[in-house]
Formats: structure tokens, sequence, C-alpha cells
């Protein structure tokens, strides 16, 4: 695992000679998709299909709604005849079970995970890159290929995303100078804005009242909070709608971990890890609990469910 937040040549050659022998070309974004791993793949599309290329997106979970603002997103299937490709890859995945097919063989890996595995047959992973999207623009940026207005909003989408609009501590001079070259080349940044931060359904911010409603914070300033699949329901909202409130209960004062604990339809119970801390790893937190992730920001999900009495407890199904 290199210490930096570059491709290096011999990788981005690499990436180019297998790019060039491939005609059909799966590209795959992780379970759950957010936007670095949406914005990684509709940039690669374009280019891709620009050149002739024969391209698949796919995504095994159903996208939020949200993302369909961006062109081509309504394209990706949720499933493949993967012996059809010539070439699989995979952007913004850490492990293999975020794929969400078994046994996938996957050809290349462009990941900013530092939790990566190494699942595919190459894997040209920068863990100290700020989101997969910067990569991908630096993959651009080295060829010469075009970066069109879709393209650039594209890969600001992931960077606006990975970096909590910029306020994560992962944005540096290199994030902004990509984020402003990226603008300067015609990126929607107010889609984005407009899509990730200024949009929120009736039913989800009322799932968000209950959410905050439910904080608990420990005396050793541990911030915690359920949402349950009764709570989803009766709010009318969607699952999908928790995603981002976990960035708001860290803003908690005191706080120096927040953990969101939500059920699944499918008995899995989902944890969101955020922390401002420096002195705790959230990757290494995740990797226990068979999750991934970075240092300030993780997940995993676990088998159970959610029981509320005067304490939270997760019992088994």
């Amino acid at each position: 695992m290199r210490k930096d937040n570059i491709l290096h040549e011999d990788e981005l050659l690499r990436i180019k000679t297998l790019i060039d022998s491939a005609n059909d070309i799966a590209i795959i974004s992780h379970r759950n998709p957010d936007g670095d791993t949406i914005g990684c793949n509709l940039a690669l599309r374009y280019y891709l299909k620009s050149i002739g290329k024969n391209v698949v997106s796919i995504c095994a979970d159903k996208m939020k709604d949200y993302y369909l603002n961006f062109e081509e997103a309504n394209l990706f299937v949720s499933d493949a005849d993967f012996l059809q490709f010539d070439l699989i890859i995979s952007v913004d995945i850490s492990s293999s079970h975020m794929l969400g097919f078994d046994d996938l063989e996957v050809d290349l890996s462009i990941d900013h995970h530092i939790s990566n595995t190494k699942y595919a047959k190459y894997n040209f992973v920068a863990g100290d890159a700020c989101s997969t999207s910067f990569l991908v623009y630096q993959i651009f940026k080295y060829f010469s290929w075009p970066i069109t207005r879709k393209t650039a909003t594209a890969l600001l989408l992931g960077l606006y995303f990975d970096t909590g609009s910029f306020m994560h501590s992962n944005t540096d001079f290199e994030t902004l100078h990509v984020a402003a070259e990226l603008t300067k080349l015609g990126a929607d940044k107010m889609k984005i804005v407009r899509t990730l931060f200024r949009t929120m359904t009736l039913p989800q911010i009322k799932l968000w009242g209950r959410i905050l409603e439910k904080v608990k914070m420990t005396e050793g300033g541990v911030v915690v909070s359920v949402v349950t699949i009764d709570d989803v329901k009766q709010c009318g909202a969607k699952i999908s709608e928790v995603d981002r409130v976990i960035d708001f209960l860290n803003m908690t004062e005191g706080g120096k971990l927040c953990v969101l604990l939500t059920e699944d339809d499918n008995g899995i119970i989902k944890g969101s890890l955020r922390t401002k801390n420096d002195e705790i790893d959230l990757t290494a937190i995740s990797k226990l609990l068979g999750g991934g992730g970075h240092r300030k920001a993780g997940g995993f999900g676990i088998p159970g469910r959610i029981v509320e009495n005067t304490t939270i407890r997760i019992v088994p199904n």
C-alpha cells in the first residue's frame, strides 16, 4: 500500500493497455452506491463509449433517486452476464463483498480505500487520495482524455461527496485544485449542490427528526442513534433516506465517535461510523466488525435486529 495520493506511471500505462485491448467493458459500482462510486462510473462510461467501446454500468443495489439527475445514471443495471465482457472494472470498491456478486473475477480495481483487500487481478489503490474520482481525474489528465461538461460534473460529484462538500480533513490543496479545474471545464456545481445538500423529501425530514430524537451520548463521548424498519415505515420514508444524517450527528459538541445503526429488510444491521478525532482510526474499528472505510469514516454490517428499551440492544435474528 502506497502512502501517497497518486497512481504511478506503470499503473496508468497498465490501465490504458487493459482498456485498449478490450471492446466489451463492465464498470461496477459498490453496493449502496454513493456519489463517488457513481461519479467514477459515469465519467469512465462517458469516455469509453465516446471511443466506441461497449460499456455496461452495473450496481447490485438501486441508487438513490436523486442521483438520477445525472446523465445516463438511469442506464445502470443490477446484474449482467459477466462472461460477455473482455474487461471488468470496479470503482471505489474496497472488498469483493461490496461488489454484490459472488465469486466474480474483477480485472481492474481503482480505489482509494486504505482497507482495500486487493481482490482484483490488478489493484490500483492510493489510500491517501480524497476520493476515487480524484484518481480517475488523474487517468484522464495523464492520457489527455477529453473532459466534457458531463464528465467534469460526474468527477466533481465524487469529490463533493467524499470530502463532505470539502469540509472533511481529506480536503487539501490538490483536492481544491482539481475541483477548480473541473469547474473551469464546465462542471455543473449547482446541480451537485442541489442534489446532495439542498433537496430532502418530507418523509425524509420526518425520519431525520426521529433519528435526532433518539440520539444518546455516552460519558466517553460516543454519539449513538438507531433507525428501525418501523421508523422508516411510520415516516413513509425509504431506507436510503437515512443517508447523510450520520454527518449531521457527527457535529455533536463533545462527541468523539458517532455511530448510526440502521435495520434493513434482510435482517442486517448496517453501522455507519464517523469521527472528528485524529486519535481514532475507524479503518481498524470497521475491519474488526467485518467492514471497511477510512480513518474518519467507516461502515459495517452484522446480522440481527435492534431492540429499544431503556438501552439499545442488538439481538440475533
